[in-house]
């Protein structure tokens, strides 16, 4: 048995269940049973079958965590080694298994004291490269605990970035902002929920009024100011309250019929002309696009799509960090100690807006050629990187992230006087660390999307110019 000493969570219960593993591999090889045929063995042991069944799942299983399901109590253990021993399987094979149960055992107590508890906490680890489903088992009951507690759920949140050429220069770009929620639905009547929460703020990190920002598609006088795109919301649905105070726009949803009777799917688009640079300069190399989950939701899509006129950037990276407690400040969330045990690399989209097609939203490509066709383009003249994550956990951060070009500057524009600290950080969905051509005030915008809490979505650093 392997020693303790010295030795983390992690490594001691992914030492005893290789342990417990490799001992169940050898007492059946020993007895000559083969309890890959997990119905036939129980019949040769004249046991259970579902003794047999759980000994060949916990063999076949690659982590502690899709072991732990299967691990029989004490007194099926027991009757399973009495069966092997009566089969031929030696003591020595018998006595290793037996402690290897033991070890096991003793991890969880030693832990976690429950066996519930164990799997929360193996939850979040992962034999070699770390996945997308990690910690999929805590996600999903915190979406179901979530759905509950808020009153309200989504089957599907999309979020869309599109960038195309701006007229600010080499480099400048036009940053399209789409965020879409399907089949949004309260669980209780009495369930309004922020929709969108639109702020921008000044270098001293002052609120101030983001006059580039539009709507993609005039809204109807039925949702106001709402950047609502009206083709892609439910018919019916309620009059949005819209509010403006001191320069911060809040949307919110009213109360309305819970239920599948009141699913409704919304949703909403802006742009901002000439939002920044996708060339680095002393203080920017890093372009990043955050967003925020403030809303339990079943499915997470992100689409950054680039334009082909504009320079190629990448590669795309991506990671979910918790937020910060009690920090609302619109900055960029890098700091590694908080990043969740959640990754997942972002797949290149082929160009053409067939290669946008999603489950998520039977209606999305047709969605991506209106906008860009408004926009004065096509879908086909995209280059897209996607994440799609299952069961986001609200109160995190994503993070979107790619190198800025470094060899090439941006000549064609004067460099600003403000100093590095005097720039503009901002946070949800957005893209952080570019610099911005033409703003004369250091601005940066933040759209928040469907939480409790505004959930922000769109973020930029932008270097101010004369």
């Amino acid at each position: 048995m392997p020693s303790t000493n010295n030795q983390t969570f992690e490594e001691q219960v992914l030492a005893a269940f290789r342990e417990l593993r490799t001992a169940l591999v050898e007492v059946f090889e020993s007895a000559q049973v083969d309890v890959n045929r997990a119905f036939p063995a129980a019949r040769e042991l004249q046991v259970n079958k579902n003794l047999t069944w759980k000994a060949s799942k916990i063999i076949r299983a690659t982590s502690p965590l899709e072991a732990i399901d299967y691990l029989p109590g004490k007194a099926g253990m027991k009757l399973l080694l009495t069966a092997l021993a009566n089969h031929g399987a030696p003591p020595p094979a018998i006595e290793r298994t037996e402690l290897a149960v033991d070890e096991f055992d003793r991890v969880i107590e030693a832990h976690a004291s429950h066996r519930e508890t164990l799997e929360l906490m193996l939850d979040g680890l992962t034999e070699g490269d770390s996945v997308s489903d990690n910690l999929e088992k805590s996600r999903r009951l915190a979406f179901l605990g979530n759905s509950g507690i808020w009153g309200i759920q989504a089957e599907a949140r999309l979020i869309t970035y599109i960038l195309t050429p701006g007229d600010g220069g080499k480099g400048s770009f036009d940053l399209a902002f789409l965020v879409g929620f399907v089949q949004l639905k309260r669980l209780r009547i009495d369930a309004p929920w922020t929709i969108a929460h639109s702020r921008s703020f000044g270098a001293d990190g002052s609120v101030r009024v983001d006059k580039r920002r539009m709507p993609i598609f005039p809204t109807s006088s039925d949702f106001k100011d709402a950047p609502i795109i009206a083709e892609h919301t439910t018919p019916g649905t309620p009059i949005m309250v819209v509010s403006e105070q001191n320069g911060s726009l809040r949307i919110e949803l009213p109360e309305g019929p819970a239920g599948n009777q009141g699913a409704i799917n919304i949703y909403l688009g802006y742009i901002s002309r000439n939002y920044a640079n996708l060339f680095a300069d002393e203080q920017n190399v890093i372009g990043r696009l955050i967003h925020e989950t403030n809303c339990p939701i079943r499915t997470g899509l992100v689409d950054v799509l680039v334009h082909e006129d504009l320079p190629q950037v990448g590669p795309f990276e991506y990671q979910l960090f918790r937020r910060r407690d009690h920090d609302d400040r619109l900055v960029p969330t890098t700091d590694a100690r908080i990043a969740l045990p959640i990754q997942t690399r972002p797949v290149a989209l082929d160009q053409g807006s067939a290669a946008l097609e999603t489950p998520c939203y039977e209606r999305y490509s047709e969605l991506i050629r209106q906008v860009a066709e408004h926009l004065g383009t096509e879908a086909g003249k995209f280059r897209g990187h996607r994440i799609q994550i299952d069961y986001p956990p609200m109160g995190t951060t994503g993070l979107f992230s790619f190198p800025l070009i470094s060899n090439e500057v941006n000549a064609t524009q004067p460099q600003s006087s403000d100093s590095a600290l005097d720039r503009a950080s901002s946070v949800s969905a957005s893209t952080h660390g570019t610099r911005r051509p033409t703003s004369r005030a250091a601005l940066s915008s933040a759209m928040s999307a469907l939480g409790s809490r505004p959930a922000k979505l769109l973020r930029m650093r932008v270097a101010n110019k004369a």
